[in-house]
């Protein structure tokens, strides 16, 4: 019996453990930056409210359109009409009082369909899809913003990975060290300040570590914020170095970024397109001063008939047809202004593309430029950790076989963990810059 029971403790404690690490396993989301891509299109929040203002424009052309469309219109009326009185003024007919039948009603449908407004309701139907196109470009941008900054968090999570991994290596290294330290310490060797040095040493990786450990923890936290995942969600990163641009395979020609830029980058769109809109403003100002002509139709059922006296209490129908000119007068003194200020828009919006284009190429000069430097960095860091692995062999060496003071050992130490953390620092770097091109020249997909 008391084995059937511990056999039963061990199954569950078993199936406990098989669904945490499964748990476990399910919560960690492993991915690349493709993937990531991907995901941030489906999940971010902004690239939602970004679709949501796409639609809402694709409504507003929509509605617009509706003007080009017949208008129809019915109305149907009850009431009560009260005796009429009347003043002669000698036309025959004596004052007083007359009865009118008492309960009135009507029924009336209207029709008008516009022939011509100065081109005003096409005008506004091409803005209004400006408009919408510019919601799209808004959403490239948006997406390519978003994405940017999750690459840099990727890429941050990589590097922090990284150096996880290189903190450890030199705690065990560290640790193994001490060991010795201490051995030669209880036999006379060395002085006790050079255990407490090395163990201090120690002290400072494992803190170091630590903090590392909790920054990990905030940039992971920031990713699934960004990308809607539950809170328990651990990213780890895949592969997010560019391969082909570690392989020095990346841009080499300024000038054709500076064309890609003028072509793809949303901003330069953007502002293309506010010119198109303030040029269709100016249409729609001077179609202010065109006549409108349309046609209408329209029939009317009412009773009584009121236009004899008495009144006769019976239901009267009436058609009418026709064509109508309308045409505002007052816009010959009115459309002074509004034509002025459709022209100074106008102007800005040129000016504006002139300094967004100022703008974007300056971006893609800095970029260019800070890409050749991490290239060059990482070569340069490459050497000089190359440099301090030796150099550490060499103190580590000389330590063993008392040639060297424990300070020695402990710089030589502290500049080859700055070089391997600087090292997987500039790597990520490199890619971040390249990701950064891509987006300034409107390539980020």
């Amino acid at each position: 019996m008391i084995n059937r029971q511990i056999a039963s403790s061990l199954v569950f404690l078993f199936l406990i453990f098989i669904s945490t690490k499964i748990q476990a396993q399910n919560d960690t989301l492993r991915i690349g930056t493709r993937e990531l891509f991907e995901l941030a299109e489906k999940q971010s929040t902004q690239l939602q409210l970004s679709k949501l203002a796409i639609d809402e424009s694709a409504a507003q052309t929509a509605d617009t359109k509706t003007a080009k469309l017949p208008m129809l219109e019915t109305g149907l009326s009850l009431g009560y009409i009260s005796n009429i009185g009347i003043i002669g003024l000698n036309s025959g007919m004596p004052d007083g009082w007359y009865d009118m039948p008492h309960f009135s009603n009507s029924f009336s449908i209207q029709a008008a369909y516009l022939l011509y407004s100065g081109g005003k309701i096409n005008n506004a139907i091409s803005m209004s899809k400006i408009q919408e196109e510019i919601s799209h470009i808004n959403y490239e941008k948006s997406a390519q913003d978003v994405k940017l900054i999750l690459a840099g968090y990727l890429l941050d999570l990589h590097t922090m990975m990284q150096q996880r991994k290189v903190y450890e290596s030199n705690i065990q290294q560290s640790k193994a060290l001490l060991k010795k330290i201490e051995n030669r310490y209880k036999a006379g060797l060395v002085l006790k300040s050079d255990y407490v040095r090395n163990e201090l040493l120690v002290a400072n990786f494992e803190l170091a570590l630590l903090k590392l450990n909790n920054r990990i923890k905030i940039w992971n936290h920031r990713m699934i914020e960004t990308l809607n995942l539950p809170d328990s969600t651990i990213i780890f990163p895949v592969k997010p170095l560019n391969p082909d641009i570690m392989q020095g395979e990346h841009p080499q020609n300024m000038e054709r970024l500076k064309l890609e830029a003028s072509t793809n980058n949303p901003e330069n769109k953007i502002s293309a397109l506010q010119i198109q809109l303030a040029e269709k403003n100016i249409k729609m100002v001077k179609a202010n001063q065109l006549p409108q002509v349309s046609l209408y139709a329209a029939n009317n059922l009412n009773r009584p008939f009121i236009y004899d006296i008495p009144a006769l209490d019976l239901y009267a129908n009436i058609f009418t047809a026709g064509i109508k000119i309308n045409y505002n007068l007052s816009s010959l003194y009115n459309n002074k202004h509004k034509k002025q200020k459709a022209n100074i828009q106008l102007m800005e919006a040129k000016t504006a593309d002139r300094i967004s284009k100022e703008h974007i190429n300056q971006a893609v000069h800095e970029s260019f430029v800070i890409f050749q430097e991490a290239k060059d960095q990482q070569a340069s860091i490459e050497k000089e950790n190359e440099l301090a692995q030796e150099n550490y062999r060499r103190v580590s060496n000389s330590y063993q076989e008392q040639m060297a003071l424990i300070t020695d050992l402990m710089d030589a130490s502290n500049s080859l963990l700055t070089s391997q953390l600087r090292l997987e620092q500039a790597k990520t770097q490199i890619t971040f810059n390249y990701y950064q091109i891509l987006k300034t020249t409107g390539n980020l997909k």
